[in-house]
């Protein structure tokens, strides 16, 4: 009894250790992207760096099948893909496999929290989606780093720290199924109720979904630019 009480107090002292990193690299990429230091552009062109390519081609995959899905409006569908997006590659491989090398996770969480403080520091704020989402991603980096550690002190301690460490994630798991559940449910949710934009309703096939979807965020990165500069141009008046 006393181990596991133990054991949950390191597992809470972690937790607390990468939210409070999580929201400080929110903060600091909040307060470079007000002082103009990054951009989102910069982010959006370098947001892979620390994903494997069997990854990004998964992702692919699903992004395609979920644009599908989307203009021709089978909710259900976009439910699925989104929660199996995030909760297979966001939370399962990038935050909890990549926690075989304990230090990946955090390195990812804290990064994609800088550019989130970049992005809320021009285009819009934290939400339901958003806080749902990244609560179930900081219990899949908990998990992973758990994972980590568990793997280097097997080596000394033997396979028992492993096993409790396994045990561990089953719990911390219903907690990730359950926030991604729940932001997957109200990310559908606004997209059934906001207007589709003209240039989704295309039609994706295997052989021009690479370009479309470049394409679609080179626009989308133009349109950011712009309203950005507008808003600086605004400012200095």
């Amino acid at each position: 009894m006393g181990e596991e009480l133990l054991g949950l107090s390191i597992l809470g002292a972690l937790f607390a250790f990468i939210s409070s990193s999580y929201l400080a690299s929110i903060f600091t990429g909040y307060l470079l992207g007000k002082k103009r230091i990054l951009s989102v552009r910069w982010f959006f062109k370098r947001r892979g760096y620390l994903t494997d390519p069997l990854s990004r081609k998964i992702h692919k995959w699903l992004t395609r099948h979920l644009m599908s899905s989307v203009v021709s409006e089978k909710w259900l569908n976009v439910f699925l893909l989104i929660l199996l997006n995030n909760l297979l590659l966001g939370a399962f491989v990038l935050r909890t496999i990549y926690g075989v090398v304990f230090v990946l996770p955090y390195i990812l969480t804290v990064w994609e929290g800088l550019g989130q403080g970049v992005v809320f520091s021009k285009y819009t704020k934290p939400n339901l989606i958003f806080l749902f989402e990244f609560g179930g991603y900081l219990f899949a980096t908990l998990a992973g780093m758990s994972l980590g550690f568990s793997l280097l002190f097997s080596l000394q301690v033997g396979v028992e720290a492993l096993l409790v460490t396994l045990k561990n994630m089953v719990y911390i798991y219903v907690a990730v199924i359950a926030f991604l559940s729940l932001g997957a449910l109200l990310e559908t949710l606004f997209m059934r109720k906001s207007k589709l934009p003209e240039e989704l309703k295309i039609n994706i096939d295997e052989s021009n979904f690479e370009e479309l979807l470049k394409d679609a965020v080179k626009r989308m990165l133009e349109r950011l630019e712009a309203n950005e500069s507008e808003l600086a141009n605004n400012s200095n008046q």
